[in-house]
C-alpha cells in the first residue's frame, strides 16, 4: 500500500470541515459528553457522568466513546507537551481532537476500502502486481483498464458534503459504526465473506441495529452467488452477535447501572413500540426520491451505477446489491433520516467510480458525446466540492449555542468575572453547548446550569447571575419569577435564517445588468475575491436567536 496525494487530501478536507464547524448538536451529545467524562473522570468512578443526570430517551452504548477516548490519549499527551504550562481556559481543543480521532478512524476505513476495491478491479482486469512490480497471472475477465477506479472513489467521497461534514461528528452512526461497515465491505472485496458477516452482526448489536439490514443483504448475496455456505454464514453471524451481545451487556450495564443492551432497548422503544414516529414520518419512497439524491449532488455517481453493473466484478455486485437492499428494508420504517442509510453510500460510490474509470481510461474522444462524457467526469467532483464548501459556510452558522457559550466565556475572561452561575436553557444546549466548552472551574469558578425541570428551575432561579436563553425578553420566559427589570442583555447570537432573495434578484436579474457583465467587471478590476465575499455575505440572512442576560445588581 502506497500513501497517495488523494488520501492526504481526504484527511485535510475532513479536518477543514471539523475546524470550520467545531460545535455539535443534540444528536451528537451523548457520545461527546461520554468522551468528556471518560477523559476527565476515568472509568472507575462514574458518579459525575453526564448521562446519569441527562439519560436521554433511550440508552446508548459507551463502547464507541471508550474506543475514541483510548485513541485520543496519545494526542492529548502531545497537546500537553505543545501547550506546556499554559493551560487553555476551556477543553474545546480536546473536543476538536476527539472529533479528529473520529474523522481519522472513518477516513482510514475509507482508504482501506479503496485499497481493497482497487486490488479487486486490478485482479479482474489483469493489472494486479506483486511487491516487486511484476504482473500477477490472473484469470482476466475483460480487456478494459480500471487503474483509476480507486482515485475516482476517493474523489467522489471527499467532494461529498454529507460524508466530509459528518465523518468527524460524534453521531452514533459515525462513531466506529461507519468504519466497521466499511471494513465489512472491504472484507467482501477481499474475498473474506464470512468475516464480513461476522463484523456486521457485531456492529449491528453493539452500535446501530439498522446495520443488520446491510448484514442480511451481504449474507443473502453471498449465498446467492455461492461465495459462502448457509451453515458458515449462520455460524459467523452467530459468532458476531454473541461477541457483540456479551461485550455490550458487560460494558454498558456497568455504565448505565442497569442490566441491558442499549441497541436492543432502542429497537424496542423506537420500532416495536413505534416511538420513533414522534420525530416525524415519511413515505416508503422517501429514501429513494429524497435522501439518496440529496447525498449525491450532482448525481453522476448515482447515474453511473446502472452501467457499472454490466461489467462489475461479482464481489462488487454483492456489496452494491446489499447496500440497495439495506435502503429498501429501512424504507419500511416510517421515521427516516439520511444517516440511517449512510452505510450504503460508499458502495454506491464504488460502483459509480468503476464506470467513471471505464469512461476515463477506455472511451476515446471520437465524437461530441464522448467528449461531453469525459468533460463531465472531472467536473462532477469539482462541482460537488464547490457545493460542499457553500454548504459548509452555511452549516457552520447552525450551531448558535456553541457561539453563544464561546462569547459568554470571552466576556467572563475579559471582565475578570469569577464565582458566578450561568443558566443555559434547552435550545442553546441543543445547538452547540457541550461540557468541553465550559471554563476551567478551578481558575474561573463558573458554574454552568442546564436544569430543565420547571420546578427545580424555579427554586434555583435566584442563584443565577447570568442566563443564555432563546427568549428576547425575560417577561416572555417560562418562569413567573423571571422579570425584565432584574436583567439586562449583554450579548446576542445570530443564526442562519435563509437566503436574501431580494439582494440576489437585484444583483443578477436587474434589467440594466447581466451576469456575464457582472463577472467581467469583477475580473477586469481584479476585485473577484472581495466580489465573491460580498456576494456570499449579502446573500445570507442571519438574525438574533439567543440572548445572554446578566442579572442587574440590587442595592
Amino acid at each position: 500500500m502506497t500513501w497517495t496525494f488523494l488520501e492526504s487530501a481526504l484527511l485535510v478536507i475532513a479536518s477543514l470541515h471539523l475546524i470550520k464547524a467545531p460545535y455539535t448538536k443534540v444528536e451528537e451529545s451523548f457520545n461527546l459528553q461520554a468522551i468528556h467524562d471518560i477523559i476527565n473522570y476515568g472509568v472507575f468512578d462514574i458518579s459525575k457522568y453526564d448521562h446519569l443526570q441527562f439519560p436521554g430517551a433511550v440508552p446508548r452504548t459507551f463502547i464507541g466513546a471508550l474506543i475514541v477516548s483510548g485513541c485520543l490519549k496519545p494526542f492529548l499527551w502531545i497537546s500537553s507537551l505543545w501547550n506546556g504550562s499554559d493551560a487553555l481556559p476551556t477543553q474545546l481543543e480536546t473536543q476538536l481532537l476527539a472529533r479528529g480521532v473520529i474523522a481519522l478512524i472513518n477516513c482510514l476505513s475509507i482508504i482501506y476500502l479503496k485499497e481493497q476495491y482497487q486490488a479487486l478491479v486490478d485482479r479482474e482486469s489483469g493489472a494486479a502486481e506483486d511487491d516487486e512490480g511484476n504482473k500477477i497471472n490472473t484469470h482476466v475477465k475483460n480487456d478494459f483498464s480500471f487503474t483509476s477506479a480507486g482515485n475516482w472513489f476517493l474523489l467522489f467521497f471527499m467532494s461529498s458534503f454529507h460524508m466530509m461534514f459528518y465523518c468527524s461528528r460524534p453521531l452514533p452512526n459515525f462513531v466506529v459504526a461507519f468504519s466497521l461497515t466499511n471494513l465489512a465491505l472491504a472484507m467482501v472485496l477481499k474475498g473474506k465473506y464470512e468475516w464480513s458477516i461476522g463484523i456486521l452482526a457485531f456492529a449491528s448489536v453493539v452500535f446501530r441495529l439498522e446495520i443488520a439490514a446491510l448484514g442480511v443483504g451481504i449474507t443473502l448475496c453471498c449465498i446467492y452467488f455461492k461465495k459462502v455456505s448457509i451453515f458458515k454464514a449462520i455460524r459467523f453471524g452467530v459468532m458476531g452477535l454473541s461477541l457483540g451481545i456479551s461485550l455490550s451487556l458487560f460494558v454498558d450495564s456497568y455504565f448505565w447501572k442497569n442490566w441491558g443492551i442499549p441497541e436492543i432497548d432502542s429497537f424496542i422503544f423506537n420500532v416495536v413500540e413505534g416511538n420513533s414516529s414522534n420525530w416525524g414520518t415519511e413515505s416508503f419512497f422517501a429514501y429513494f426520491n429524497k435522501y439518496v439524491p440529496m447525498l449525491f449532488l450532482p448525481p453522476t455517481a448515482l447515474i453511473l451505477n446502472y452501467a457499472a453493473l454490466k461489467f462489475a466484478p461479482t464481489d462488487l455486485k454483492i456489496v452494491a446489491f446489499a447496500s440497495y437492499f439495506h435502503i429498501l428494508i429501512l424504507s419500511l420504517q416510517p421515521h427516516k433520516e439520511w444517516r440511517f442509510i449512510v452505510y450504503a453510500v460508499p458502495s454506491i460510490m464504488l460502483l459509480g467510480s468503476l464506470s467513471a474509470a471505464y469512461l476515463w481510461e477506455n472511451v476515446k474522444v471520437e465524437n461530441f458525446m464522448n467528449a461531453l462524457y469525459l468533460i463531465s467526469l472531472p467536473a462532477t467532483p469539482l462541482i460537488s466540492f464547490i457545493l460542499s464548501m457553500l454548504f459548509l459556510y452555511i452549516s457552520r452558522m447552525n450551531y448558535p449555542g456553541g457561539d453563544a457559550l464561546f462569547s459568554f466565556n470571552n466576556y467572563i475572561i475579559n471582565h475578570n468575572v469569577t464565582d458566578v452561575t450561568v443558566h443555559i436553557s434547552v435550545p442553546p444546549c441543543m445547538t452547540g453547548v457541550s461540557l468541553f466548552g465550559e471554563l476551567d472551574y478551578d481558575r474561573y469558578a463558573v458554574t454552568y446550569d442546564r436544569t430543565e425541570n420547571i420546578q427545580s428551575l424555579t427554586s434555583l432561579w435566584k442563584t443565577f447571575d447570568y442566563a443564555i436563553l432563546l427568549e428576547s425578553s425575560m417577561d416572555s420566559f417560562q418562569l413567573d419569577t423571571a422579570k425584565d427589570n432584574e436583567w439586562e442583555i449583554i450579548q446576542t447570537t445570530q443564526m442562519f435564517m435563509g437566503l436574501n432573495y431580494t439582494y440576489i434578484n437585484d444583483l443578477f436579474f436587474d434589467e440594466e445588468r447581466n451576469i456575464p457583465e457582472i463577472f467581467r467587471v469583477a475580473f477586469t478590476n481584479r476585485t473577484i475575491g472581495p466580489f465573491f465575499t460580498d456576494l456570499v455575505e449579502n446573500s445570507i440572512v442571519k438574525s438574533d436567536i439567543f440572548y445572554t442576560y446578566k442579572r442587574i445588581s440590587k442595592d
